[in-house]
């Protein structure tokens, strides 16, 4: 995820500071953590799958 986020500074200012969101499905228990590395947010969280579809969408519009 770095990697990407640091090839896309060269497209100019509105990239400099670019950010990104790894998601993966819950295991054990939730996970919701950032991290600011050089000027670019790294999200890292969990979805529990097995909950109801409306829960579901309402944790992937909080991302956004």
């Amino acid at each position: 995820m770095y990697a990407y986020l640091r090839t896309q500074e060269e497209l100019g200012d509105p990239y400099r500071e670019a950010r990104g969101i790894l998601l993966y499905p819950t295991v054990d228990h939730d996970i919701d953590e950032q991290i600011d590395i050089q000027g670019h947010n790294i999200r890292l969280s969990t979805i529990d799958l097995t909950s109801e579809w409306e829960q579901i969408e309402d944790r992937l519009v909080s991302f956004v």
